[in-house]
């Protein structure tokens, strides 16, 4: 008895070591890219390193090791910028209509696939539109002689938009898309795919020159809202404090990931001082929207706004040009609605009207809360202005409301034949 334990113990001692081999020799291996794509740099070093021993142990060329060393410098230089954002919610959504989950409020227009804007279902480049909410100008994607998507402009004439007019300022050699346009009118957020990206889709922005006529120098947003994966939708509504944007990273195909968070007046940056690469790669990468919260009550008072927007949220109002009551039971979106030949011809200028008319009631607003604040002098200086602009206003309602009886009885007449 005792021999056959002694045999049965020499050959587990013998077989073991071959056992622990074959364990060893069946655990998967991490190349190099997916250590990147997860910003843990270090590592991928290391992977790196060994390749490039062993090739030229066999005189093989490295020049593709050589070269994910130099990316791997580049991402450390723009992580080690990496923006300090509060981000507040997420949700994955379906890649092909992401834009009806984004709920930015009434006054930030509204996002439209350039297929349901111009009804052309022969439209499958996936091309995107914005449309401030007041305003006759959209910026949209449009496809190049090659196909390949670039930034646009078009103004509404007589219901029609114009010749589409090429934003030539961008990177001609990139694919464009997924624009948005901050209040000011100047600021052009946008996504391209090119030798500035980090990888695949890039948030990017640019702003209108007005006195040379044209867009500036496009910047890349960097870190966290730009990653090694597609990094669509940017968007900021500045009435309700929300920021939005569109990711795929660590996402199936097909699906994209929307993040809420909240926008920073002045830029703020982390101090890498204070933490470790490794998790640094993670805020970068937004590995947890918990990691970046730090006052509670700040973040629990942007929930609240989210939710009230999203209680309030309409995804069809999105996809509108105005909004006008013809009676109690019927509302127009868009010229193309009116049955009316005449009505047709009006809504134009009612458009300009009721334009002009919000734009001068801002005015007001401002000019009489200046006055309370000011003095005696001032508001002697002042006063005749605000007259002025009081006659305007008044004048520009009666206008306003005669075109609307005289757009709704001529639709209200063609209706009834």
């Amino acid at each position: 008895m005792k021999h056959i334990i002694y045999i049965l113990t020499l050959f587990t001692l013998l077989t073991l070591p071959a056992a622990a081999q074959k364990k060893k020799q069946e655990t998967p291996t991490i190349d190099a890219q997916t250590y990147i794509d997860k910003y843990m740099f270090e590592k991928a070093e290391e992977v790196l390193e060994k390749e490039i021993k062993n090739l030229k142990r066999r005189r093989k060329p490295t020049q593709s090791q050589e070269t994910k060393l130099e990316e791997i410098d580049r991402l450390r230089s723009i992580m080690s910028a990496t923006e300090r954002v509060t981000f507040i919610d997420s949700m994955v959504v379906s890649k092909k209509d992401f834009f009806k989950h984004i709920a930015l409020g009434d006054e930030c227009g509204r996002i439209i696939q350039a297929q349901t804007f111009f009804d052309n279902q022969n439209d499958t480049t996936g091309a995107m539109i914005y449309k401030p909410e007041i305003g006759e100008r959209i910026w949209l994607a449009k496809g190049d002689e090659s196909g390949n998507l670039k930034l646009h402009y078009s103004d509404c004439e007589d219901s029609e938009w114009n010749i589409h007019k090429q934003i030539s300022e961008l990177d001609s050699d990139s694919i464009q898309n997924y624009p948005y346009v901050m209040a000011d009118g100047i600021t052009l957020y946008y996504a391209a795919q090119g030798e500035e990206s980090i990888g695949g889709y890039d948030i990017f922005v640019t702003r209108y020159d007005s006195d040379e006529n044209k867009y500036l120098q496009p910047e890349n947003l960097g870190m966290p809202f730009n990653s090694p994966a597609n990094d669509y939708m940017f968007a900021i509504d500045e009435f309700n404090a929300l920021g939005w944007f569109v990711s795929d990273r660590n996402q199936p195909e097909g699906k994209v990931c929307i993040y809420v968070f909240i926008p920073n007046n002045v830029r703020k940056q982390y101090d890498t001082r204070l933490y470790t690469e490794e998790e640094m790669g993670r805020l970068a990468l937004i590995h947890s929207i918990a990691e970046t919260w730090g006052d509670q009550t700040y973040v629990n008072e942007a929930k609240e706004r989210l939710n009230t927007v999203r209680s309030s949220w309409n995804s069809d109002k999105k996809t509108t040009m105005f909004q006008f009551i013809i009676n109690d039971h019927l509302t127009y979106y868009n010229p193309t609605d009116f049955k009316s030949d005449t009505a047709k011809k009006l809504i134009n200028e009612w458009i300009h009207a009721n334009k002009q008319n919000i734009s001068l009631t801002r005015s007001l607003d401002v000019l009489r809360e200046t006055y309370g604040k000011s003095d005696a002098k001032q508001k002697a200086k002042m006063a005749p202005h605000i007259m002025k602009d009081e006659t305007e206003l008044e004048k520009n309602e009666a206008y306003l409301n005669d075109l609307t009886k005289r757009i709704r009885n001529a639709e209200i007449e063609a209706l009834n034949k």
